[in-house]
């Protein structure tokens, strides 16, 4: 596959984060990318990464979705992956609430206090 053709859409609106959401931030980014890079584009014809970051009051919302294959069975996928069980860590550090789409695309989305 050729991953030239993968757009990345980014609604970025929050002027300041500090150190410690920032980290496990962008930790949770770079493995979810990297999961839509490796295994979510196969034979798609819209390769689209989506980057939401929204302040509300004292609560960052972030969604993150790609529209890849999707996966059924995701919770039980999820539970053998070693990338997974760390989003889901880093998901607990940020105290963060979270829901997965997985029907048709990959969709998290997670929210956490500031």
């Amino acid at each position: 596959m050729d991953h030239e053709g993968i757009e990345l859409k980014t609604n970025i609106d929050v002027e300041y984060i500090s150190i410690n959401h920032g980290v496990p931030l962008g930790i949770i980014f770079n493995e979810l990318i990297t999961n839509s890079i490796k295994y979510g584009f196969q034979d798609s014809i819209e390769n689209k990464i989506i980057i939401d970051v929204q302040r509300k009051e004292q609560v960052i919302n972030v969604s993150y979705q790609d529209k890849d294959i999707g996966n059924a069975d995701f919770k039980s996928a999820s539970t053998k992956s070693l990338g997974f069980t760390l989003i889901e860590s880093l998901l607990k550090q940020l105290d963060a609430t979270c829901i997965y789409d997985t029907d048709q695309l990959f969709k998290l989305e997670f929210q956490f206090p500031q």
